[in-house]
């Protein structure tokens, strides 16, 4: 399943698409982070993502995604 993201993600980072990714974890809300990747780990199947609206990074894991797509 990384290897289709990867490639998506990718993709992504060189276009400098803005993506929108919804992070499920047990126990609360769904989270939405939208940004632009700015890096991927594949090693530990995780990337960075940059907000560019409240200027922070976060890292995310590929097994917390709900779903992923540019916007």
């Amino acid at each position: 399943m990384f290897a289709f993201w990867n490639n998506q993600l990718k993709k992504w980072q060189e276009d400098n698409s803005l993506v929108r990714i919804v992070i499920v974890e047990q126990k609360k809300k769904p989270l939405t982070i939208c940004g632009r990747v700015i890096l991927i780990n594949e090693v530990e199947e995780s990337f960075l993502v940059y907000d560019d609206d409240s200027k922070n990074v976060s890292s995310v894991q590929l097994s917390s995604i709900d779903s992923m797509e540019a916007f």
